[in-house]
């Protein structure tokens, strides 16, 4: 669960990077294929790291059980980093809250 985390974190991270470096590209030139590529990394920072936040939790059936068993220490500090992620890359994006 610990390397399914990591994966999916630093995927969510460098789509996060790429996401940033060509927003304003995108929006200068509005294409459907500018478009595409543009949500296409959207949706694997924002999809990632909303599921590890809600994954994460410990309760019965979800994966954070198993590691909040294991160690508390260890699951507070990976729920630590998802949550920093979830905070400073996905509730900043205005276009996530405009509905």
């Amino acid at each position: 669960m610990l390397v399914r985390t990591s994966v999916i974190v630093t995927f969510g991270l460098i789509s996060w990077i790429v996401y940033s470096s060509i927003a304003d590209g995108v929006h200068h030139d509005p294409t459907f294929l500018n478009e595409v590529v543009l949500e296409f990394f959207v949706a694997i920072a924002t999809e990632g790291i909303v599921l590890l936040l809600v994954e994460l939790l410990p309760l019965h059936m979800l994966e954070g059980e198993r590691i909040f068993k294991r160690s508390r220490v260890l699951w507070a500090s990976v729920y630590l980093v998802v949550l920093t992620m979830f905070i400073l890359a996905v509730v900043p994006w205005a276009g996530n809250w405009r509905e």
